[in-house]
């Protein structure tokens, strides 16, 4: 591959990567905003619960654990149960409760069912999704070892291109 290539193709991943970024910053205040609106009511959904596992249910399935880590913890900090959630996310119950379980905050409060009912939320499963700057570096160095591992993997291609 050429180092024109190889720019174009960096640039490509960039701008791919900026995209990701951008989106989970405008979604989050979006999901703030339906919640706190109780859009749920006026479409006529029993809970707000309901209203995101139908809607968007299985819309974020193809996002890998660094990508879906912060939408689950904001759906956590709406109060929806660790099922609920692995339905919109398109992960197993279990694999929520794994992406929950390096949270450093708890909230404790109800969660709401995709049956509508409120239940006791356990401890390990009440987080709070981090707005401060600490959550946000976070974030920051999580595309930060992606960045790394695409350029790792770039060079190794063309180490082998190279023979």
């Amino acid at each position: 591959m050429s180092a024109d290539a190889a720019e174009r193709l960096t640039t490509r991943i960039r701008l791919c990567l900026d995209t990701i970024a951008d989106n989970i910053e405008q979604v989050v205040p979006l999901i703030e905003e339906a919640k706190a609106a109780n859009v749920h009511e006026a479409l006529g959904y029993r809970s707000w619960t309901a209203y995101v596992s139908e809607r968007f249910g299985g819309v974020l399935g193809r996002l890998d654990r660094s990508e879906r880590r912060p939408l689950v913890l904001l759906l956590s900090e709406q109060g929806m149960s660790t099922r609920a959630i692995g339905s919109v996310v398109g992960a197993s119950e279990g694999t929520v409760r794994n992406d929950l379980a390096g949270a450093q905050d708890y909230a404790p409060g109800p969660v709401t069912g995709i049956d509508g009912k409120t239940y006791v939320r356990r401890e390990r499963e009440s987080v709070r999704l981090p707005n401060d700057i600490a959550g946000a570096v976070r974030q920051l160095n999580e595309l930060d070892a992606q960045i790394t591992t695409l350029r790792a993997a770039a060079a190794d291609l063309r180490a082998g291109g190279a023979r």
